[in-house]
C-alpha cells in the first residue's frame, strides 16, 4: 500500500509556510513506489497564485506561452452529487503587451483575438479573461487582459460538444490576416473516475483522506491539493503530487495538518490524467495541454 510519510512531507511544508519564493520538488520514497510534493504556492495570498485554479485544472501560470491551447474532460464532485464539464479554451498572447502590478511585478500579457477558432467543427466564443492580484495595502484587484477562445458545455453555455476521452479533438484556426486554416488534432487521456474515503475531522487534526481510481497507468498523472478561502471563491492550488496512476493513495494526516484550518473550509483534491505537448506550423507555434479531471470537494472536513 503506498503512503505519504509524513516525516518528509513536513519538510516540504516547513517551506510552504516560510515563503519561499521559488520552492523545490521534495521527493518522497516508501517500500516500492517514488512520489513527489512540489509546492505550488508557497504563499496563499501570492499576486499571482490568487488567480486562483478553477475548474479547467490549469496550476501552470499560462502567460508562459505565446499562443496556448488547453482541452479538458471535467467531473466534479461535491458531497454526494457529481458534475460533469467539457472545455476547451485558446489564448493568444501579445508577448509586446506585458501587464504589471502595482509592485513592478509581471502578471501577464495582453491577449490577441487573430481570427476564428473552433473545436470539433463548433465555434469558440470570445470571453473576458481576467486575472486576480494584490494590489497596494494588501487587498485585492483585478484586470483585464483582453478575450479568450472559450468552448465550454457547463450551465449556461448550451451547445454539442463533449469531451472525447481516448481519442482525439480537432482543433481549427482560421487566422484573419493570411485567411489559411491551421487544424490538428489533440490527444485526449482515458477518463479518470474516483472516489475518497474520509475519516477523522480537520478541527482534531486526525482527518485522512484515501483516494482510489481507475488506475490506468498513464505517464504523466498528478494530484493536485488545493483549498478554499472562508468567505471568498477563490481556491488556491497548494500541492502537486507526482505519483504512479495506480488507484491508490493516502493523503497523510501530517499534510492536512499543516493547512491553516481558520483561513480554509474546504478542500479540494484533483486528479489529472495529461498529455501535453507543442505544436509548430510555420511562424505559429501552440503550446496544448489535454487533461482528464477528477475534482472531489470535501467542505468543512
Amino acid at each position: 500500500m503506498k503512503k505519504l510519510y509524513g516525516h518528509f512531507i513536513l519538510i516540504a511544508v516547513t517551506i510552504l509556510l516560510a515563503g519561499c519564493d521559488k520552492p523545490a520538488p521534495t521527493e518522497l520514497f516508501d517500500d516500492s513506489d517514488q512520489i513527489q510534493v512540489e509546492v505550488i504556492s508557497s504563499d496563499p495570498d501570492d499576486e499571482f497564485y490568487s488567480t486562483g485554479f478553477d475548474s479547467t485544472g490549469l496550476a501552470e501560470n499560462p502567460v508562459n506561452y505565446t499562443n496556448l491551447v488547453t482541452v479538458s474532460g471535467i467531473k466534479t464532485t461535491r458531497n454526494s452529487g457529481t458534475e460533469n464539464m467539457s472545455f476547451a479554451q485558446a489564448v493568444f498572447f501579445d508577448r509586446n503587451a506585458p501587464v504589471f502590478g502595482p509592485n513592478g511585478r509581471l502578471l501577464g500579457y495582453r491577449t490577441l483575438n487573430p481570427g476564428l477558432v473552433r473545436f470539433n467543427n463548433i465555434p469558440a466564443q470570445l470571453h473576458p479573461f481576467r486575472i486576480n492580484f494584490r494590489g497596494h495595502g494588501g487587498e485585492h484587484a483585478d484586470t483585464s487582459l483582453g478575450s479568450r477562445y472559450v468552448l465550454s458545455n457547463d450551465r449556461g453555455h448550451p451547445n454539442n460538444f463533449l469531451f472525447p476521452f481516448d481519442s482525439f479533438i480537432k482543433f481549427e484556426f482560421v487566422p484573419i490576416l493570411s485567411g489559411g486554416v491551421i487544424s490538428f488534432g489533440i490527444p485526449t487521456p482515458k477518463e479518470i473516475t474516483a472516489s475518497a474515503k474520509v475519516s477523522g475531522k480537520f478541527s482534531d487534526r486526525n482527518l485522512r483522506i484515501e483516494l482510489e481510481w481507475n488506475g490506468a497507468n498513464h505517464n504523466d498523472f498528478e494530484l493536485i491539493i488545493g483549498t478554499k478561502i472562508k468567505e471568498e471563491e477563490r481556491v488556491i492550488p497548494l500541492f502537486r503530487v507526482r505519483t504512479e496512476d495506480d488507484g491508490h493513495l493516502i493523503i497523510p494526516t501530517n499534510l492536512i495538518n499543516q493547512i491553516p484550518q481558520e483561513r480554509f473550509n474546504h478542500l479540494l483534491f484533483s486528479l489529472v490524467r495529461k498529455i501535453e505537448r507543442d505544436y509548430m506550423e510555420g511562424e505559429t507555434e501552440f503550446h496544448i495541454i489535454s487533461t482528464s479531471i477528477h475534482s472531489i470537494v470535501i467542505e468543512n472536513p
